[in-house]
């Protein structure tokens, strides 16, 4: 696995906010693909890294890296979660939708993740990061043709792999992640 760092990201623009495409970015040494249908769940996770709110896209893509080198230490040989928020609300599309990431165990196949960098066992994240999660969540409700249940990492773990991601703050703003998904849905 390895990085590739020639190409600059592609804008999207989705649902009115600026999405970065870095899929580029990370070499995917073994594809698995998955049909639309399986997906049941979205999880969402924490990088568990207490992070500024301002950020640097530089710092930003050095963040992203981190998460991808670990997951290769893992050999988990992907990377793991199709889309990554910063607190900021910058949002990055790292992993295709059709590719089966390595983020829940047991249920990769079944579930697509986005993971807000920071840590929030103890605190919510800022409103933009909830915001950007938001348009990852419909952009993965779009990709998969379902709105399907959105859940913390922690809730929708196997118990033979349990986690405490992403904390107990999450009661504090499920219900606002909720609402921004709701205040940018627009149906088919």
């Amino acid at each position: 696995m390895k990085i590739i760092t020639i190409a600059r990201p592609r804008v999207l623009d989705i649902h009115g906010q600026r999405v970065l495409d870095i899929r580029h970015r990370y070499t995917n040494d073994r594809i698995i693909s998955n049909p639309r249908a399986a997906i049941v769940a979205i999880a969402i996770h924490h990088d568990g890294v207490a992070m500024a709110n301002a950020s640097s896209p530089t710092d930003e893509l050095a963040r992203l890296d981190a998460i991808y080198n670990h997951a290769a230490q893992q050999d988990w040989l992907r990377f793991p979660y199709p889309f990554v928020v910063f607190p900021n609300g910058r949002t990055y599309y790292t992993l295709n939708l059709n590719h089966q990431p390595s983020q829940l165990a047991g249920r990769n196949h079944k579930t697509r993740g986005v993971a807000i960098a920071g840590n929030y066992m103890t605190r919510r994240p800022s409103n933009q990061a909830i915001c950007g999660a938001a348009t990852a969540i419909l952009t993965t409700y779009a990709w998969s043709r379902a709105i399907v249940p959105i859940g913390k990492h922690a809730d929708l773990a196997l118990p033979a792999y349990p986690t405490s991601c992403c904390g107990n703050s999450w009661p504090s703003w499920a219900k606002d992640l909720h609402a921004a998904v709701l205040a940018r849905y627009t149906a088919p």
